[in-house]
């Protein structure tokens, strides 16, 4: 994968149920945690709150289950 590239990642905020949610990758030098913005807006409300689209995020490469 490289910048640019999208990575679906699961995201559990609060109580809400987990949500999986795209990520246009950004950053993927480090192979410890990459970084990326996310690309669609979550539908839980604490979840939407804390990472509308456009959000930065860090994470590990083998967070992310799946890539288009």
């Amino acid at each position: 994968l490289k910048e640019g590239d999208f990575a679906k990642l699961i995201f559990c905020v609060g109580n809400e149920p987990s949500e999986r949610i795209w990520v246009i990758l950004t950053d993927c030098t480090d192979t410890m945690a990459w970084k990326g913005k996310t690309d669609n807006d979550p539908v839980g409300l604490q979840t939407a709150k804390v990472l509308p689209a456009g959000s930065e995020v860090t994470f590990h490469p083998l967070d992310i289950i799946a890539t288009e």
